[in-house]
């Protein structure tokens, strides 16, 4: 265990491979929401365990006022917190293990630290967003619609409603409502929970777009890994709806529907393993070619 940054006041495990791959980038392991370093179900561990094995330096660390971190004076928001926590994790590794580039993992709220991250700092080289940024577009409802006609439970939910509308004698009211309830409920916003626990909302659609452009451009390499049943990404074709005209080359995008957000399932989280562990291979292969 090390600790590091302003006052020795962050605190992170670094797990060092047997056989390191030279030239690798460093591996930075954000906290996925409250859950202090070892990750949900101890995902964190077993990332950092499959990566030293593929020969990259892995750090899991707690940010400021998580797990094991002091907190810092008061006057940064939590955005800000983050992105300085993660630049001193970067001088840390770089000053102890001599790694000058890194890639930023981040599930949920570690996702939208992750993008913040590498948009900040010129050293972030690859960036793993899991049930990152995911927003409604046209698609989406189109998709949601096309779902809700085809469902046996929506046809008799809507009969039943318009039963009770007739007796009651207020069918137009019934026809209302339903519509309301063939589409997502009011509270099941995007990001909700990272709302909750840290008051921060999700920023318009159109200024993420722009910072993602920003960071392709720089030639940062991306990996979005979605769950389902979480946020509002329901379809492998969305995120090109929603951040069109990327470099193919820059950004891979998988969709697993049958998981859950922190992959209990042990199948499921061998799948993202596998995913995380493979982008990481091409980020360092694409480091080589440009003789890094």
């Amino acid at each position: 265990m090390h600790t590091f940054g302003d006052d020795r006041g962050l605190v992170g495990v670094v797990t060092s491979p047997a056989s390191p791959r030279a030239g690798a980038p460093a591996v930075v392991l954000l906290n996925a929401g409250l859950v202090h370093r070892v990750g949900p179900f101890r995902m964190h561990v077993e990332l950092a365990r499959r990566l030293a094995g593929a020969g990259f330096l892995v750090l899991r660390m707690d940010q400021s006022s998580l797990g094991d971190s002091q907190a810092r004076p008061a006057g940064l928001s939590y955005e800000e917190r983050a992105v300085l926590d993660a630049r001193q994790a970067f001088d840390f590794l770089t000053e102890r293990y001599g790694t000058p580039r890194f890639v930023v993992v981040g599930l949920c709220a570690g996702a939208m630290n992750a993008h913040r991250v590498a948009l900040a700092d010129d050293r972030v080289v690859g960036c793993c967003l899991l049930d990152g940024y995911a927003y409604r577009t046209k698609g989406f409802w189109i998709r949601r619609a096309a779902s809700a006609a085809l469902d046996p439970r929506a046809w008799r939910g809507l009969a039943a409603r318009l039963a009770r509308g007739v007796k009651q004698g207020s069918l137009l009211h019934v026809l209302d409502r339903s519509e309301g309830d063939w589409s997502a409920p009011s509270g099941e916003s995007p990001g909700e929970d990272a709302t909750s626990i840290f008051a921060q909302d999700w920023p318009p659609l159109s200024e993420v777009r722009g910072e993602l452009e920003r960071i392709v451009a720089r030639g940062v390499r991306m990996l979005y890994v979605y769950t389902g049943g979480w946020s509002d990404f329901t379809h492998p074709s969305q995120f090109d709806e929603m951040f069109p005209d990327l470099p193919a080359r820059s950004v891979d995008v998988r969709y697993f529907p049958e998981a859950d957000h922190t992959y209990v399932i042990l199948a499921h989280r061998e799948k993202m393993l596998r995913e995380v562990e493979a982008f990481l291979l091409r980020v360092a292969s694409s480091d080589e070619r440009r003789g890094a």
